[in-house]
């Protein structure tokens, strides 16, 4: 397994990156400072050009970046998305959620209800 990681200094990245290595798992991470996390057009261009340059089984961030998502919705790439500390805090974030590429892993079990009702 080789994973794309959109890096955003979020406390546990370092810890994570740790444990993927610890179990042998290959992984590129990408460094980005998001100024909207729904419209980017260089952020969209620059994660397509690093998916087209190798084989990735998923794209990983920490929290939903709808932007991500978008992308591998695009490109047919699985997105793994662990919101470990904070719900998801981004507007209209049902249009993107809903990608049939898209693993979200909520730790708030009352968002997950809310989500999960609609579909």
């Amino acid at each position: 397994m080789k994973l794309l990681i959109c890096e955003w200094n979020a406390f546990m990245q370092k810890d994570f990156e740790a444990t993927l290595t610890e179990h042998h798992i290959a992984f590129k991470g990408i460094s980005y400072n998001f100024v909207d996390v729904k419209n980017d057009d260089y952020f969209k261009w620059h994660l397509t050009q690093f998916l087209h340059e190798d084989h990735y089984d998923a794209v990983f961030s920490f929290n939903f970046i709808p932007l991500v998502a978008s992308v591998c919705q695009k490109e047919n790439i699985l997105y793994l998305a662990w919101s470990y500390d904070n719900p998801l805090d981004v507007e209209n974030v049902e249009e993107y959620l809903g990608y049939s590429t898209n693993r979200v892993f909520l730790f708030d079990k009352v968002q997950y209800e809310g989500y999960k009702s609609l579909g």
